[in-house]
């Protein structure tokens, strides 16, 4: 089901996650006000760095760094305290950040998807140096406000478990891809 009435909107989106883990250098690869069309409607996405005034309209963006395990296990709170604030289910995002490092990982693809199936958020692995990964995660944001899968009545809204898993299996084959070739989709090391 497709809820156009608030692709015709702009969706505000808090940023958060502990200090250091590339909110501000995931925010910088964006233009303040982001663009995404889903299946030909545009989706405007306002991105601002900290929940603060968010909380009344769109969602938000959960960052943690795969280099640090102490910033995975802090992003439960985050996620904690967002749902403190709010009456409905927000669109959610888990974005496990700094998979240019990927020699250094310490929190595995797995663990981030488990978080995120956990807080009903879509996940994605991105580099904000890079900035690989972070327009499709954007897209997939689109795409829930779009179909509204995260919107207020979620019973109603959220994806299938096979679409879930379909988006696990892709997600899981770009981050093998890293581990085993040690290359970065467009070859870059």
């Amino acid at each position: 089901m497709r809820l156009g009435t608030y692709a015709e909107e702009d969706f505000y989106l808090g940023l958060n996650g502990e200090h250091s883990v590339g909110k501000s250098a995931i925010a910088a690869n964006l233009p303040p006000i982001y663009t995404t069309t889903v299946d030909g409607v545009q989706i405007k996405l306002r991105i601002g760095d900290r929940i603060g005034s968010y909380w009344l309209h769109g969602g938000n963006i959960v960052v943690y760094d795969i280099t640090d395990a102490e910033s995975f296990a802090k992003a439960q709170y985050w996620f904690d305290t967002i749902n403190s604030h709010y009456l409905c289910e927000p669109h959610r995002l888990l974005l496990g950040n700094k998979i240019d490092q990927a020699d250094r990982r310490v929190v595995t693809y797995e663990d981030g998807w488990n978080l995120a199936q956990k807080n009903r958020a879509l996940f994605y692995e991105v580099s904000a140096k890079t900035g690989e990964n972070i327009c499709q995660a954007m897209q997939g944001l689109g795409s829930n406000i779009l179909y509204g899968t995260q919107w207020a009545d979620t019973a109603r809204y959220l994806p299938s478990a096979a679409i879930l898993q379909q988006h696990y299996q892709k997600q899981q084959a770009l981050a093998d891809s890293r581990v085993v070739g040690g290359d970065t989709p467009g070859g870059a090391k």
